[in-house]
């Protein structure tokens, strides 16, 4: 541009006839004797180029959704039966990191935004902070918080409180709770809500206070989305015990945060893939004497059970799995031999297990049973697999593959790998297989059931141990 304007200006002076014809004026000089002075072409009046335009700062803020966000919708907050006060409530565009929503519980009408359905909006209050005291004699009390909260009774259970536009989407929206009163099933956090009868909720503290949960109601129906332990407690003088919840809509995703810990991810049905994940499922160990049991595997798109085992009545294992080596060590081996010692076996730990699937020799390497109905199914695509797995001889954890065609070809969840230290996706083929991928510390202690969950997705899978998200294995 500097060299275009220096041209203009060495035109000027040669031609001072033909742009005072024009009435132009031209751009200072970047340089030179002059220091930058205004020149002004011969017979131009003496007027600046005028300034790009800006827009306003005190111009209405104009909220754009993102047009590839496959979640959208408004947000709110209320009570699943306990006496709660929330604080901080904000909602922030990701795009351009506007802040869209920041409560102000002193304002003369903090509701005026709100919608309230399905119950009674007395039930919801604007308050001081409520003060916690010890019970010792002269104890000191937790210093109240100057700013208001939001005050909620135990009674607004079910009701829908939210603000917002359907439109809202790639957003984040943040608030603090925490209980008042012993009792009831803790608070909900509500989004992608549309209207009272279709929405998405985040429990904490739900079940008698030892879950938290995330439902989707559509046309006022419930359905458990997934759970995993979380217990709330009450403040003390020492502790306000303010619980941080976080969701966060990604493009595609919507991740959700509790107390700075990922608990949980929500998945949008992705568009048609080329090369979608599908394949069967299988169960194993690395130099470990491991237990599983309850094998379900289910269909995402509609509910339906794809397999499922809990090796009480099964009298044949040669009936339903096939032995192999799903964990490459340098070489390939046949794991065929190894089929006897895979037993059905009476559980004699805690847990009320019943009978289980159980290898006791801890010497094989990648030593796996697979659901042979599964293997190279391109039916069993998008599904979910859910299975209680146990370490008997301690060395490492488990090795469970999902997306199986073959032993050479799947992609396994190396649960407590190295020494029972990491755990970590990876994925074999014919000439080996793949390093540590979203590797998590990790250890898992001996005679313990844990509840493994795999959601295999068209191209991303999702690794959960006892309800909580531990790794997200992206393969697009």
């Amino acid at each position: 541009m500097k060299k275009i304007m220096a041209l203009v200006l060495a035109l000027v002076m040669i031609l001072p006839l033909a742009f005072a014809a024009c009435d132009q004026s031209t751009v200072p000089p970047t340089g030179g004797t002059s220091g930058g002075n205004q020149t002004n072409a011969p017979g131009n009046k003496d007027e600046t180029k005028e300034p790009p335009e800006t827009k306003d700062p005190n111009a209405p803020y104009e909220y754009q959704p993102n047009a590839e966000a496959k979640y959208s919708g408004c947000v709110g907050v209320s009570s699943n039966g306990s006496a709660v006060e929330f604080q901080s409530l904000t909602v922030k565009n990701r795009d351009d990191k506007h802040d869209l929503y920041e409560a102000d519980f002193s304002a003369a009408d903090p509701f005026a935004d709100w919608t309230f359905a399905n119950g009674d909006k007395a039930n919801f209050t604007v308050a001081d902070p409520k003060s916690f005291a010890a019970a010792e004699e002269g104890g000191a009390s937790a210093a109240a918080e100057a700013a208001k909260v939001l005050s909620v009774s135990k009674d607004a259970k079910g009701t829908v409180a939210y603000f917002g536009e359907p439109t809202w989407n790639y957003i984040q929206f943040a608030v603090k709770a925490r209980l008042t009163e012993e009792g009831g099933d803790g608070f909900s956090i509500l989004f992608c809500v549309k209207d009272e009868k279709n929405y998405h909720e985040l429990v904490v503290g739900d079940k008698g206070n030892t879950y938290a949960t995330v439902n989707v109601y559509e046309d006022g129906k419930k359905t458990e989305l997934g759970s995993f332990l979380y217990k709330l407690h009450m403040p003390t003088d020492t502790d306000e015990a303010w619980v941080s919840c976080s969701i966060t809509f990604e493009l595609s995703t919507i991740k959700i945060f509790v107390s700075g810990n990922q608990l949980f991810e929500l998945y949008a049905d992705e568009e048609t893939v080329s090369n979608p994940l599908y394949g069967g499922v299988a169960f194993g160990m690395w130099l470990t004497g491991v237990s599983f049991d309850n094998i379900v595997v289910k269909s995402n798109a509609d509910g339906s059970t794809l397999y499922s085992q809990d090796f009480e009545k099964l009298s044949s294992l040669e009936s339903e799995f096939a032995p192999g080596q799903y964990g490459y060590d340098g070489e390939w081996t046949t794991m065929s031999d190894w089929l006897t010692e895979w037993v059905i076996a009476d559980d004699e730990g805690e847990g009320n297990h019943g009978k289980v699937l159980t290898m006791t020799n801890s010497t094989p390497k990648g030593c796996a049973l697979a659901v042979t109905s599964g293997l190279n199914n391109q039916d069993w695509t998008d599904y979910t697999l859910d299975v209680d797995a146990r370490i008997d001889i301690p060395n490492e954890g488990w090795i469970i593959s999902v997306a199986a065609k073959e032993e050479k070809d799947n992609i396994f969840w190396n649960i407590g790998g190295w020494g029972n230290s990491v755990t970590c996706f990876q994925t074999v083929t014919a000439t080996g297989k793949s390093g540590q991928q979203e590797p998590v510390n990790s250890k898992y202690e001996k005679g313990q059931w844990y509840h493994i969950t795999l959601v295999v997705k068209p191209t991303a899978i999702y690794g959960y141990i006892d309800g909580y998200l531990i790794a997200v294995h992206n393969v697009a």
